[in-house]
């Protein structure tokens, strides 16, 4: 289950601060050419981009409905057949249908030489960009051009992702909008209007799993995590690594391989990481998860969990990149969180 494109949704919650400060500059008239999303995946930030791509071209004279779906510009941005709305998201290869490593310099020039065009509607021109990948050098190149000589009436939205790069000549020369997590009150309501058939102690372990983002939650809600976590974690203080690493792998096998796993293990680290600086969790997740969570941490400091933690995401980065065998990573990372520090207990110990 995951919630509607951001082009096609109309529900934004807990980012109200954001679009203040939009809603301010924008009535002010004087809106910078460049704009930069900046927080967490799955906390709205492509919502908001899209919210504000269909004010702007909407118009200044138009109604202020156009997060109202049944508006005219809410249906053409949601349909992608906005005449002046050009997006630039997941690169896909037409050879073979893969996403490409980088956005390609040809697909960013030729939405480019777009915004130069006259618009076909009252209002401005929006280029929204949402990758899911690196610009690499020569598209961050063409971009900048966009930034330094905006042609009139062009407005370019850029939805920042914390594991890509974007190149400080670009995040310079954009206002900045920060989108923090969400409470996890807010999470639970977004989880209730969007999948209402999650029940209300689901809702709750969604919500403590997935940081501050209704996005994330929704995704753990379709492998059905919660229910494995709590199976990981008695594997985990069990020091059965084999199955932790088997089990994640089959989780994460149609959403992104390795790098999901990895990502699901580091659930595991952050919230030992809790114990370790004596703030455990305060809903716990299975009957057991305050022991395994105390044994798990065991003689590491905050510092080490957190190290271990960083691991994770290089190493399956690293992996991926080399084109190594994710079980035998996966295998290596559930060792290093069982295997105690100098000085410690396994954490298997009773």
């Amino acid at each position: 289950m995951s919630a509607p494109s951001p082009a096609a949704n109309p529900l934004l919650l807990g980012q109200e601060v954001a679009e203040r400060r939009w809603r301010q500059v924008l009535d002010s008239g004087r809106v910078p050419h460049g704009w930069l999303l900046t927080g967490p995946p799955g906390i709205g930030k492509a919502t908001l981009a899209y919210r504000m791509a269909r004010r702007l071209l909407a118009g200044r004279g138009a109604p202020a409905d156009s997060d109202d779906p049944a508006s005219a510009v809410f249906r053409m941005v949601a349909s992608g057949g906005h005449p002046d709305l050009k997006v630039i998201d997941e690169p896909i290869s037409p050879e073979d249908g893969k996403p490409k490593a980088n956005v390609p310099v040809k697909l960013v020039r030729q939405r480019m030489d777009e915004m130069y065009r006259t618009a076909a509607m009252d209002g401005q021109r929006v280029l929204l960009l949402d990758p899911t990948v690196d610009l690499g050098a020569s598209s961050a190149n063409a971009l900048l051009k966009l930034l330094e000589e905006p042609p009139p009436g062009v407005i370019l939205i850029i939805v920042a992702q914390p594991f890509l790069a974007l190149p400080p000549t670009i995040a310079s020369r954009c206002a900045r909008l920060r989108l923090r997590p969400l409470p996890t009150a807010t999470v639970i309501e977004g989880l209730r209007q969007l999948a209402p058939d999650i029940g209300g102690d689901e809702a709750g372990k969604l919500a403590e799993l997935a940081g501050g983002s209704i996005g994330r939650a929704l995704f753990l809600h379709g492998i059905d995590w919660p229910a494995q976590y709590g199976r990981v974690l008695a594997e985990l203080g069990e020091g059965r690594v084999i199955e932790v690493a088997e089990r994640l792998l089959k989780l994460a096998g149609k959403a992104g391989g390795i790098l999901v796993a990895a990502d699901l293990l580091g659930h595991v680290v952050l919230r030992a990481a809790r114990h370790a600086a004596g703030r455990p969790p305060g809903l716990a997740l299975s009957p057991d998860e305050p022991r395994v969570l105390a044994a798990l941490a065991g003689a590491r400091s905050l510092d080490r969990c957190v190290a271990l933690w960083d691991k994770l995401r290089s190493s399956a980065v690293q992996a991926e990149a080399l084109n190594l065998d994710p079980m035998q990573t996966l295998v290596g990372l559930a060792h290093g969180l069982v295997t105690p520090p100098a000085g410690g207990r396994p954490a298997s110990a009773r």
